[in-house]
């Protein structure tokens, strides 16, 4: 049998020079459940036998040093406070520290997914530091071949230390909604990527086919599905969901820039039109899905729909469940407007339940000021107030990019930056200010380069990011508004 003195010397030896990697437990503990199910007699001719219990003891060796070389270039589960650039923390005397970039935060290396694979990282439902949703999205783009556009819907319980698949969504995930208790539940998106063709039916070489839109309904939290789609012969533009049932979909033909409303209350098994959308919602670009929210309902009577991604210049609202629609212009300060005359806004208006509401703008191109402004609403997006600037630190954006605005509630807002790079086609410096007061005062701090971000409450967020000069998106978590970031691996990519 295998001397027990050889395998504590040899976890001695690893301890030594593999630092700690909690991450890395669901990979062990998987390991330890495919070990467990080998039959009885696999069990006695490795560690029974002697001279196969020899080999069995140079195979365990071999994979020992393996993942102690993965842990070593991949080793995540480290804090890292905002704006220092250190060894990450638990990391082993000797351990060589992340790479670092004056003015740049430098969070350890981890596992994400892949861009130039096609792979990205999408947010979903988060209610803490330890329970969060994420979408391992792969999508081709346009025309991809049946079943080359899904997302692996992953769900984990303690701050991403395991993961667990919940759902292989066939077609690009968007969003997803769930009941307080977690357990009543609908994801959505799109059946594949159509690009839309706008012209007369007869200007158009080939008519593309419908890509309907495809919902996900559970009601154990997750543990079993059933599926639906929208109606036939419909091209799926936008699409949310109130609760786990009650929904609307703006869909339009695969030929035409006609936009119609449709609602559910089961879960899209059957659905209803309810009205259409005048110009300027039209079909004018392919839709965008995985953190535009450019649809959000807040009741069963009110809802906005953004129709430009991205454009904060006019909206459409509805105050009776989508039957009838009106426009609403948005006006723009003097000295918000960019070179062409233009402002964008993050992932369109957030209206609370009280149906106060704000949207954010600011100039397109790099910033020379303060230049973010806040529009707020009383009445569910019918009027907006005139835009006021925000007292962000000039320093903070100046001649930066301004990647998105998340509002909370109406004290609790953060804005992401990318500032510029210290020399040309170097690093850029991230960095993200938050207020919790209503935008009167702001904290600035190096931050990861966030692409999208899911608060769960004031403190806690969680950030999917980029790595300058990297291809991968990440995930990252902090609880205390940005002071420290905690690097979070992912489940590892799902095969072809």
């Amino acid at each position: 049998m295998t001397d027990h003195r050889d395998i504590g010397q040899l976890r001695a030896a690893l301890d030594e020079v593999t630092p700690a990697a909690p991450h890395l437990s669901h990979l062990v503990r998987a390991a330890l459940r495919e070990a467990a199910a080998e039959p009885l007699q696999s069990f006695r001719r490795r560690f029974v036998m002697p001279a196969v219990g020899a080999s069995a003891l140079a195979v365990a060796l071999i994979v020992a040093l393996t993942v102690s070389l993965v842990i070593r270039a991949n080793h995540a589960g480290s804090t890292v406070p905002g704006g220092s650039a250190q060894p990450a923390s638990g990391a082993r005397t000797g351990s060589p520290p992340p790479t670092a970039v004056p003015g740049q935060l430098a969070l350890p290396a981890v596992n994400g997914y892949d861009v130039g694979r096609q792979d990205t990282l999408s947010l979903g439902r988060a209610t803490s530091a330890t329970d969060v949703w994420i979408v391992q999205k792969h999508s081709p783009g346009f025309f991809a071949k049946p079943g080359e556009t899904f997302g692996i819907v992953y769900h984990s319980t303690d701050g991403g230390a395991t993961w667990t698949q919940k759902l292989r969504f066939e077609g690009e995930y968007d969003w997803m909604r769930f009941s307080a208790d977690g357990v009543n539940g609908a994801i959505w998106g799109v059946t594949e990527r159509v690009p839309p063709c706008s012209r007369l039916p007869d200007d158009c070489s080939t008519a593309p086919p419908p890509a309907p839109g495809i919902v996900y309904r559970t009601a154990d939290g997750g543990e079993h599905w059933t599926s639906s789609r929208t109606p036939d012969g419909l091209s799926l533009y936008q699409m949310d969901f109130l609760d786990a049932d009650r929904g609307w979909a703006i869909l339009h033909p695969p030929v035409g820039t006609a936009l119609d409303v449709y609602a559910t209350v089961d879960a899209g098994r059957t659905w209803q039109k309810r009205g259409a959308l005048a110009p300027p919602a039209n079909v004018v670009i392919p839709a965008t899905f995985g953190s535009s929210r450019r649809l959000q309902f807040f009741d069963a009577q009110h809802g906005v729909f953004q129709p430009a991604p991205g454009a904060a210049a006019a909206l459409m609202t509805t105050g009776d469940g989508g039957r009838t629609w009106q426009r609403v212009d948005l006006t723009t300060p003097g000295g918000l407007a960019g070179p062409s005359g233009s402002t964008r806004s993050a992932n369109g208006p957030t209206i609370l339940s009280n149906g106060t509401g704000l949207l954010a703008a600011w100039p397109a191109g790099p910033q020379t000021g303060s230049n973010v402004s806040v529009y707020t609403t009383t009445d569910y997006g019918r009027t907006w107030s005139t835009p006021r600037h925000l007292p962000v630190p000039e320093s903070a954006l100046t001649n930066g990019f301004v990647l998105g605005v998340t509002f909370f509630d109406t004290n609790h807002w953060w804005i992401a930056i990318e500032g510029p790079p210290a020399r040309q086609n170097g690093p850029t410096s991230p960095r993200a200010s938050f207020t919790a007061d209503g935008g009167r005062t702001w904290k600035t701090l190096a931050s990861p380069r966030i692409l999208d971000l899911v608060l769960a409450n004031p403190d806690v967020g969680w950030a999917e990011y980029q790595q300058w000069n990297s291809g991968l998106t990440n995930l990252a978590v902090t609880r205390d508004r940005g002071a420290h970031w905690t690097a979070i691996a992912l489940p590892p990519g799902v095969d072809r």
